[in-house]
This record gives C-alpha cells, structure tokens and sequence, in this order.
C-alpha cells in the first residue's frame, strides 16, 4: 500500500477543523474508500462552500473554527459522503463537560480507537502554537497518534488537563504550526 498520509492545512489559515473532519473520514473509511486526490479536493471544497453559505468562512480563515460549527461541519461531511460514498459518519462528544480525569479518559479512547473504522477529532491548545483540531488514530499510554494536517505524529499527554470550552471570541495569535 501507498504512504498514506494526511492533508496539509496552510501556513496562512486556521481551517483545522475542516481538515480534520475530512482527515478523520479518510482514517475512519480508509479501508472501505481511499479518496483520489480529486475527490478529496471536492470534499474538501463542499466544506468550503458549507462555510461560505453559512457565511462563516472569513470567521475561519482569520479565526479558526467554534465548537459549534465543528459539529455542523461534520453533520454537512455525513450528508456528503452518505450522497457521494454511501457511509455514514456518526460522531458523538462524549468528553465535554466531562468529570474523568485525563488519564481515564485517554483509556476509554483507547479502547474506541482500537475498534476499526474510528477516528477521533481533538481539540488541542497549546501556549506556544495556539487552539488546534486534529485527528487521534491511537493512544498508548499517554501518547496520542495523530493524523495531523499540520504534520504531527503524536501529542504527550503528561501535562494535559481539561481546558474550559472555547469561546467564540477566542484566536489564537498565528496559524498553528509545526
């Protein structure tokens, strides 16, 4: 099989979330449907136009993607690749607002990960690069594997603590990076 890897964000927009909904589909399916290049650029360019009917594009570029428009983002992919694939994706928020520690939340998502067909989408915020959506494939102790569109390939939990939810005002200072 070929390498398989991830799509790149840009260097000069905050569009994570759109390529981690579009990279967790890819992990998820990856052995029901290997996306062509071109179908990935149209994937990724009916998100796109989802962002810019909802008038929420600009937001993103400049801003980076809300929570709540994380959600809708994945509600239009389902509609998508139900119309264009025929799967269905089902996703769920099971840790918001959660009362787990990290560790035991880390187990649980381990163990849903080592069943085939999932992903998970991380929100990550660091001090240095700034709020983050990426894609865990697995965890092995308190290492995430990631499917990263900016390039990383696993994220250290030994420090990790459940942050408080984004607000919509919230940015960070530069595209993530690195």
């Amino acid at each position: 099989m070929k390498e398989f890897k991830p799509y790149q964000q840009g260097s000069v927009d905050y569009f994570c979330g759109v390529y981690s909904v579009l990279n967790a589909f890819r992990w998820a399916a990856r052995d029901f449907k290997l996306l062509s290049y071109t179908q990935g650029c149209l994937f990724y360019q009916n998100l796109i136009s989802f962002l810019l009917k909802k008038e929420m594009f600009t937001r993103v570029l400049e801003r980076g993607t809300p929570d709540d428009l994380l959600i809708d983002i994945l509600r239009e992919a389902d509609r998508y690749s139900r119309k264009k694939f025929k799967l269905a994706l089902n996703f769920e928020c099971p840790y918001v607002d959660t009362e787990k520690s990290v560790p035991e939340a880390l187990s649980e998502i381990g163990s849903f990960l080592e069943r085939e067909h999932t992903a998970w989408i991380i929100s990550l915020y660091n001090r240095t690069l700034g709020s983050h959506y990426t894609v865990g494939t697995k965890v092995v102790g308190r290492r995430v594997y990631l499917f990263d569109s900016c390039g990383g390939s696993v994220c250290h939990t030994d420090h990790a603590l459940w942050g408080p939810k984004i607000k919509k005002g919230d940015s960070a200072p530069c595209p993530p990076q690195g």
